[in-house]
């Protein structure tokens, strides 16, 4: 591998591994498959393994594999290589973007010595010879036994040289690592409520947001907000489509709570419009639940107040103008004019920051009061229409085919919401 600011920071970490460690530390890369190591400290099995092509193409292939749910995880990953031995990797992603792993290991669990003499000659590759058995079966001598205690205490401390060398954003990670934490709160609450019929939500929509208002503690409110979320995937069958229209529930009674709270209505409806905004573009589940439990999250009397408008986002001020002014006919120009910036400005900011265009945010946030009066009221679609700046109902008709497939009446019927007072 030639030499580059992003290698020589790999190195500096795997010559740390090895000084503050004692253990020996290797970087497998997604587009080389040259391995860096730490040559000094690394075992004679591990040193054998990456001096052979076929032993050494494996132990990317577990690397790699490793990185790959480290940064899905937001944390350290622990696993066996092809051989059975315990290794810990953190992945390497400075954009978010698995770029290669960096991994310390070559152990065994206390006692396991034995089986692998057994396991590591019939994992070889095919075209092993016998004396290639023999030669690695010796190698294992050189495998140490490592306790669960002091196994588990690698993965931070290399996750965390990986953030002060700066080749890794801690952001990144604690943020994953929360909705990794969250998608396994879920998931034991869904198979907890799969035990007993669902006749009710087990926590109000109201309720939950007054939890998340108060000072109550976080790992209460992420396990609450946990079981809502499931005890509502469970009543929409999984259906996105579905959950997404049960959240709006949700959103307005933010919405509503903030209002009554604060007596101020327009940044409370610009939030709602904006988590909506977002929503619309989520296409899993996991994206879905994790941007709504961040979302509850600004209520917590500790989150940072909003700036001020003047000093909100250029993108941010465009929405609010476009929410503030839906209703009428929209152009370009007269955002532009409205906020202080120039339409090329407008554009490319928007894009950066949504990506979208003006057009589609407007249209975002229309189908989004469609949705909402389609769901919570009575009104005839015409008045809909009239009511979301379309020209018409066959004009929102078409739009709304368009967005999501549904005319009016189909969405309004899929909807099937459960009484208010039980969610």
């Amino acid at each position: 591998m030639p030499s580059s600011p992003f290698l020589d920071a790999i190195a500096a970490i795997l010559r740390n591994m090895e000084t503050t460690t004692g253990l020996g530390a290797a970087y497998h890369d997604a587009t080389d498959p040259q391995a860096r190591r730490a040559n000094r400290t690394l075992c004679e099995f591990c040193r054998a393994c990456f001096d052979r092509p076929d032993t050494a193409a494996l132990c990317r292939i577990s690397c790699l594999n490793a990185a790959t749910h480290s940064l899905a995880s937001g944390e350290a990953f622990y696993y066996t290589c092809w051989a059975g031995l315990v290794f810990v990797t953190v992945a390497i992603a400075p954009r978010r973007i698995v770029r290669g792993g960096i991994a310390i290991g070559g152990f065994c669990a206390p006692g396991d010595d034995a089986s692998l003499r057994q396991i590591v000659p019939d994992r070889l590759p095919p075209q092993s010879t016998r004396h290639d058995r023999r030669f690695f079966s010796e190698k294992l001598k050189s495998i140490r036994p490592i306790g669960p205690g002091e196994l588990r205490g690698l993965g931070p401390f290399l996750l965390e040289a990986t953030f002060s060398s700066g080749l890794n954003r801690e952001s990144d990670f604690r943020r994953q690592a929360d909705r990794y934490a969250q998608q396994r709160a879920i998931a034991e609450a869904a198979a907890a409520l799969k035990k007993r019929p669902l006749t009710r939500l087990p926590i109000r929509a109201e309720h939950l947001v007054a939890a998340w208002a108060s000072r109550a503690p976080l790992i209460a409110l992420r396990r609450e907000t946990a079981t809502y979320l499931a005890a509502l995937l469970q009543h929409c069958s999984w259906d996105l489509l579905r959950f997404k229209a049960h959240l709006r529930v949700l959103a307005a009674t933010v919405t509503r709570d903030r209002i009554l709270k604060h007596g101020e209505w327009s940044q409370p409806s610009q939030h709602e419009m904006l988590l909506l905004s977002r929503l619309e573009q989520a296409h899993h589940i996991d994206e879905t639940c994790s941007l709504v439990t961040e979302w509850l999250a600004g209520l917590r009397p500790e989150a940072s107040p909003s700036p001020s408008i003047e000093h909100r986002p250029l993108a941010e001020r465009v929405t609010r103008w476009i929410q503030d002014h839906y209703r009428e006919k929209v152009r370009l120009n007269g955002a532009a004019r409205e906020v202080g910036a120039s339409v090329s400005a407008i554009v490319q900011h928007l894009r950066r920051e949504t990506g979208k265009t003006f057009h589609q945010l407007l249209v975002d946030i229309r189908i989004s009061e469609v949705k909402r009066l389609l769901a919570t009221t009575d009104l005839e679609v015409s008045a809909v229409a009239a009511l979301c700046g379309f020209s018409d109902q066959s004009h929102l008709t078409r739009v709304l085919q368009h967005e999501i497939n549904l005319t009016p009446g189909r969405f309004r019927g899929l909807l099937t919401l459960p009484r208010l007072d039980n969610l």
